[in-house]
């Protein structure tokens, strides 16, 4: 299959050239998540079964992959009007991973309960080159997200009905996105905070109900597992359709194989492991 450039709307990043520090080689919304999908359905076939297995363990019975669910929501956030403006000018989108993430307690379809949520969106949060720690995020939540917020008025409903057809087309995944509008998003936002406080008092070693506690830690054992796929997709989905190319899966591989994280990918799919190195000590942990 060949992953050539689309006319898409909404977009997902692009590329600075470097000599005339203008952006060029736009990569529209749908392209990347076609990308990424060949990469995990390449690399990460039996894996996401496995990731699908564990899932079920926490009472999550996903509609589809949740390693597809994942990376059909984690660019969700650039869906807002400031972003899709930053990226055409500048390609970037600080931050959007967090946005995301507030945007997905507006998603329906996805899950049956929203406290399924969170196994979706700390993945997304995560997954970002930045890698804030979730402390770090706290602390800039109100001046780098909250504040922002209080600019948004609502998103195109154009934005909402393409985003929802392109993970429908790509992923098979029907998803609905009622009104987004500043309202909304401000509650979301709260929520999000909410959850992140919580996940930090784990990461702190401060205990409190037993019972969150243990699910808690189930929880980011699920997030280690997603991050790997996820992670490695949309790195090389990036990398390749914002280099101006048309690729073949053979190429993109190729080409992909010279970067260590991906690599190590590679390894792991073939030798058929299931664990991450750096996830390794809470990965196997008996609960």
């Amino acid at each position: 299959m060949v992953l050539g450039l689309s006319d898409n709307y909404l977009i997902a990043g692009c590329n600075i050239n470097r000599e005339t520090n203008k952006p060029e080689c736009y990569e529209s919304m749908e392209q990347h998540m076609k990308s990424m999908k060949i990469v995990l359905d390449t690399l990460f076939s039996n894996y996401m079964e496995f990731v699908d297995e564990e899932a079920k363990k926490l009472c999550i019975k996903p509609k589809c992959h949740v390693v597809y669910a994942v990376a059909a929501l984690h660019d969700l956030g650039k869906i807002l009007p400031m972003y899709q403006k930053q990226l055409r000018e500048k390609c970037t989108a600080p931050y959007h991973e967090v946005f995301s993430a507030i945007l997905m307690f507006s998603v329906k379809g996805v899950w049956l309960r929203e406290s399924e949520i969170i196994v979706y969106m700390l993945p997304v949060i995560m997954h970002h080159h930045a890698m804030r720690s979730l402390k770090d995020l706290i602390g800039e939540y109100y001046t780098k997200v909250v504040n922002p917020i209080k600019k948004i008025n609502k998103v195109p409903t154009e934005y909402i009905s393409e985003f929802s057809d392109i993970v429908e087309k790509v992923f098979g995944l029907k998803i609905e996105i009622p009104e987004l509008n500043g309202r909304i998003i401000e509650e979301n936002c709260e929520k999000l905070l909410k959850i992140l406080k919580n996940a930090m008092k784990l990461q702190e070693g401060q205990y409190f109900k037993h019972e969150l506690y243990l699910f808690m830690l189930k929880v980011y054992r699920l997030t280690g597992l997603i991050l790997y796929p996820l992670t490695i997709a949309d790195y090389v989905a990036a990398a390749v359709n914002r280099a101006c190319k048309n690729l073949t899966m053979d190429e993109i591989l190729r080409i992909s194989y010279k970067n260590s994280m991906v690599r190590d990918a590679l390894k792991y799919s073939i030798q058929q492991l299931t664990f991450r190195r750096i996830y390794s000590k809470l990965l196997t942990r008996n609960f």
